[in-house]
C-alpha cells in the first residue's frame, strides 16, 4: 500500500472515532439533561408546597398590619425581608410580587383600610391562604 493510502485509512479511522465520541457525549448529555429535568420537577413540587407552607405562616403578621393604626417600619421591613429570602416558584411570582408591593404601599402611605382590601383580593385570589 501507498503512503498516501495509509494516511487516507488513518484519516478515515480518526474521522469515525471523532464523530462516534461526539456522538456518545451529545446522547450521554441528553440522558443527564431528562435527569435533571425529571429531579427539578419533583423538586418544583416540593418548592411550591414549601413557599405556600412560608406564605402562610407570613400572613398572620399581614392581617396583623391591615388592622394596625398605623404601620411600623420595623415590621413591614421585617415582613419584606421574609418575602425576599422565599425561594419561589415561577408559578407564584404574581402573588409574590402583589405581596412585596403591598407592603411598599403601606410604607408610602397606604391606610389600613386599602391595606386589608387589597389583602381580602389577594386572599380570594389565592385562596389556599385562607388556611
Amino acid at each position: 500500500m501507498s503512503k498516501g493510502g495509509n494516511k487516507l485509512i488513518i484519516s478515515f479511522i480518526i474521522a469515525i472515532v471523532i464523530v462516534c465520541g461526539l456522538i456518545f457525549i451529545l446522547e450521554n448529555k441528553n440522558f443527564k439533561d431528562v435527569d435533571k429535568e425529571q429531579a427539578e420537577t419533583v423538586d418544583l413540587v416540593a418548592l411550591a408546597e414549601e413557599y405556600k407552607d412560608k406564605i402562610i405562616e407570613i400572613m398572620p403578621a399581614y392581617e396583623e398590619l391591615a388592622t394596625s393604626e398605623s404601620a411600623d417600619v420595623t415590621t413591614i421591613n421585617s415582613l419584606r425581608e421574609k418575602l425576599l429570602n422565599l425561594k419561589m416558584p415561577a408559578d407564584f411570582k404574581n402573588l409574590h410580587i402583589e405581596l412585596v408591593l403591598l407592603l411598599d404601599k403601606m410604607e408610602e402611605g397606604f391606610n389600613s383600610a386599602e391595606f386589608e382590601k387589597r389583602l381580602n383580593e389577594i386572599k380570594a385570589q389565592y385562596n389556599w391562604l385562607n388556611k
